[in-house]
């Protein structure tokens, strides 16, 4: 019987010894960098999720969340009918099915749809051809529903509105000849912990606040000035576009000076004196608060 030995030479020995080691030391770095990559994966995930918390309370603040606050604070009993979550939402509607959808259009083209008013404008009816306008109880009824409506603009909606531009063409009369203040296109809304704002000046002329004509100081008192005017207009029948006295004032001006001059005959709508001679000294009284 042969042995046989061979011998291994010494560079090859350390070369296997080498290719073993590294073996070694690389199984070690790839479960290091597995599990640096699981901890970083881990950690963007609790980055985003935290991320869309923030957002989710951003957009409920943006989207009057205080307010809901506010309501469920004031209305703990019902509170829990006030707050519904996602999954209860999808429970009742069969995880939003199509067919459980109420109507529809609620993505599409936004349209305002306006209340039709086919009798014309107080300009028209009044400014007419002839002697014979508005009868005066007429004229009483269309102010106070105009003074109503200015009203409710300044203190009964939750962010009060400055119409901006009220004027005679601005009043719409519907076929009962009722009163509706139309074209809010000037308007603008006033903070309600402020008094008025300073902005740029818009509006017509002949009917705009000299404070706010001036200074751009743009309150309440300016569209109650405005309305003040058409108080003039309605007993005088004069347009305040065209209007000037023989010293060059507006029909505003020259009112407020002749009533001071107790000569109001001069300007007065004979149709007036004839039909309102009684209650006219309260329009007058009212008139003058409105402008002076």
């Amino acid at each position: 019987m042969e042995f046989c030995c061979k011998l291994i030479k010494p560079e090859l020995y350390s070369l296997i010894y080498f290719a073993g080691s590294s073996i070694g030391i690389g199984d070690g770095s790839g479960a290091g960098f597995l599990l640096f990559a699981l901890i970083a994966f881990f950690a963007t995930q609790k980055y985003k999720h935290r991320r869309a918390q923030k957002l989710k309370q951003k957009f409920f603040q943006q989207n009057r969340g205080q307010l809901l606050q506010q309501l469920v604070s004031q209305r703990a009993n019902i509170a829990e009918r006030m707050i519904i979550t996602v999954d209860e939402l999808k429970n009742a509607t069969n995880n939003f099915d199509k067919s459980r959808e109420l109507g529809s259009g609620g993505h599409e083209v936004p349209l305002l749809v306006y209340e039709f008013i086919s009798n014309g404008t107080l300009y028209q009816h009044l400014h007419v051809d002839g002697p014979r306008s508005l009868p005066w109880n007429l004229r009483l009824r269309i102010a106070a529903e105009t003074a109503k409506a200015i009203a409710y603009l300044h203190s009964s909606v939750s962010i009060p509105i400055i119409h901006r531009d009220i004027k005679s063409s601005n009043i719409l009369l519907d076929y009962t000849m009722t009163s509706k203040v139309s074209d809010f296109g000037a308007s603008r809304y006033i903070p309600v912990d402020k008094t008025g704002l300073t902005t740029r000046v818009q509006g017509t002329i002949e009917y705009l606040d000299p404070t706010y004509f001036y200074m751009g100081r743009l309150t309440d008192k300016s569209d109650v000035y405005s309305f003040g005017i058409i108080l003039v207009e309605l007993l005088t029948k004069k347009k305040p576009f065209s209007y000037l006295s023989q010293d060059g004032k507006g029909l505003g001006v020259e009112f407020v000076n002749l009533l001071t001059e107790d000569n109001l005959d001069k300007i007065l709508d004979p149709q007036v004196m004839e039909e309102g001679a009684k209650k006219c000294m309260k329009f007058l009284y009212l008139q003058h608060q409105c402008i002076n």
